[in-house]
């Protein structure tokens, strides 16, 4: 699922006309105490690992801000790089060092 295929807030509010929808880090607790639109619960994969977000409304003059912070979050969720080694990671958890 795309952030397109959703037009109302995490909580079911409609968008309001200064506000666009960033990806926020899942949070079991904050998604069973608040999240009653469950399209805006998405799966992300980068670099192989897929971790969840929620959709969620900000007002555009800090859409940027939300996007550098998930950003950050999203690295911390990633596998470390490795020390100069071209590794592939595969589907069982380990990495293989491409040929």
């Amino acid at each position: 699922m795309t952030k397109k295929n959703v037009t109302v807030n995490y909580n079911g509010e409609p968008l309001k006309a200064d506000e666009v929808l960033v990806f926020t880090p899942y949070d079991e607790e904050d998604v069973q105490n608040n999240v009653t639109n469950k399209e805006s619960v998405v799966t992300i994969t980068k670099a192989g690992k897929s971790v969840k977000a929620v959709l969620k409304a900000v007002p555009k003059e800090f859409e940027a801000v939300a996007k550098a912070q998930f950003n950050s979050w999203q690295r911390e969720q990633l596998p470390k790089p490795t020390e100069g080694r071209c590794m592939i990671p595969q589907p069982d958890g380990t990495y293989k060092e491409c040929s």
